[in-house]
């Protein structure tokens, strides 16, 4: 079994999300992500958010804690938004934002 690499990843939204619905997860399309927490391949487990600075009503900065440990060096990955969770009304959207997997864990 590998062992969970739990990454914080902090982003604003200007409307939209949600703490107690939206989720995230990074993969390598946006394109057709089920609504279930199944880690597949080039995909990472949803995660909910977490209000961090607030805005107004749906927006602010957030922070999602990202499990990283299926993430592959060299791949870049799109951090997708599913703003409604399991709900079925919206689906993962793009968010325009890439994170590159690299080995590298800390930078000061």
């Amino acid at each position: 079994a590998v062992e969970p690499v739990i990454v914080p990843l902090r982003f604003s939204c200007d409307a939209g999300c949600w703490p107690d619905r939206s989720v995230v997860r990074l993969s390598l399309s946006c394109t057709g992500l089920a609504d279930d927490d199944e880690t597949v391949d080039g995909t990472t487990r949803a995660s909910g958010l977490a209000r961090v600075d607030p805005g107004g009503a749906g927006a602010g900065d957030f922070l999602a804690e990202l499990d990283v440990s299926h993430v592959e060096v060299g791949r870049t990955y799109r951090l997708c938004l599913d703003l409604d969770g399991s709900g079925d009304t919206v689906s993962y959207g793009d968010t325009s934002l890439a994170v590159h997997g690299t080995p590298v864990r800390e930078v000061s």
